[in-house]
């Protein structure tokens, strides 16, 4: 009886292997993956700026065979800036969309998240849709009250009038595409608390950043919003398109956009904050970006992080960090 129980498993293993043959199957090797089958799991669906996922990608971390240059050439980018004083620190997180292999450089330091904190504003509202879809169409009343734009070191681009009504659409348009705090603090003021705070916790982060001005966020964790935009894990497949496609109309120039070719099209959010002495004299700035760069055939997320004396160096330092990443992507023959 066993001998007859052990046939009939060997017959289906070598059935199972003559399968994989004719198909064209592969058995993996113990600790390795199949690149192209990282690609399939996906489903595009007529979609621009999401790649739903229609199982888990692999399991993959860094890998220096492909981007361990880059690792080397961000240190060496590191220390040159502090040396000729562009920066003080600067943290980077660069993950291949394609098949998730990413490199690191202080990507778990600590920075104020600033205007980063208006992507899961978006996230927010874009989930309480799913329950609430007149949200878009609700008019809030600006007033000078609520104007908190001032503190803003690069101003928005147009601003709210005073007195007008402006629908959660156009506020939620404004936020991402001018980086407007006024419009951005309207759509705090009018939202359950709670659905900020699930944004977080469903992503296993710290909500803490909601309510203590003097809490951080990492290059690291703060990719995690783009990555559940792009995977449309998070939000349906069309809201998650939907946001990428605004946060792909951010006016932002100066920073990763100026480091790649006109035309690459670039979903991505900046962040400034400038800290002052109690006299009201400036003792740094930190100057952020984060966001997808959909080079030809082969999307990646960057996310960096960094602190220095002066905004317009360190709008420098992210023109020509994106640069430095889209070349080494370019060099690596993954682009059309």
């Amino acid at each position: 009886m066993k001998k007859a129980a052990l046939w009939r498993a060997t017959g289906i293993f070598v059935l199972a292997i003559g399968v994989g043959f004719f198909t064209g199957y592969k058995i993996p090797r113990a600790g390795t993956f199949d690149v192209q089958s990282s690609q399939t799991l996906r489903e595009h669906g007529g979609y621009q700026y999401i790649s739903k996922l229609l199982a888990c990608d692999f399991p993959v971390s860094q890998d220096t065979r492909k981007y361990g240059g880059l690792t080397d050439s961000v240190n060496d980018f590191i220390a040159k800036g502090k040396a000729n004083h562009e920066l003080s620190r600067m943290s980077v997180y660069f993950r291949d969309l394609t098949d998730g292999r990413w490199i690191g450089v202080g990507e778990d330091d600590q920075y104020d998240p600033a205007s980063l904190f208006k992507i899961p504003t978006l996230i927010a509202y874009y989930r309480l849709a799913a329950t609430e879809p007149d949200i878009f169409s609700r008019q809030i009343q600006f007033v000078f009250a609520d104007d908190n734009s001032k503190t803003q070191n690069i101003k928005p681009s147009e601003v709210l009038q005073n007195g007008e009504r402006y629908t959660v659409d156009d506020l939620l348009n404004r936020m991402i595409i001018y980086s407007d705090n006024a419009a951005t603090n309207l759509l705090i003021k009018n939202i359950d608390k709670v659905y900020l705070e699930n944004v977080f916790r469903d992503l296993e982060l710290s909500s803490a950043v909601l309510t203590d001005a003097g809490e951080s966020m990492s290059a690291k964790s703060f990719s995690l919003f783009f990555r559940v935009l792009y995977n449309a894990s998070y939000l349906s497949r069309d809201r998650s398109e939907k946001a990428l496609a605004l946060l792909a109309k951010t006016d932002f120039q100066d920073g990763f956009q100026a480091g790649i070719p006109t035309g690459v099209p670039i979903a991505h959010k900046f962040g400034e904050k400038t800290f002052v002495n109690p006299q009201g004299i400036p003792l740094s700035a930190q100057l952020h970006e984060c966001g997808i760069v959909y080079a030809s055939g082969h999307p990646y997320l960057l996310c960096v992080m960094t602190e220095g004396q002066s905004l317009d160096k360190l709008k420098t330092v992210l023109r020509n960090v994106s640069s430095m990443v889209y070349q080494t992507v370019v060099a690596a023959g993954i682009t059309k």
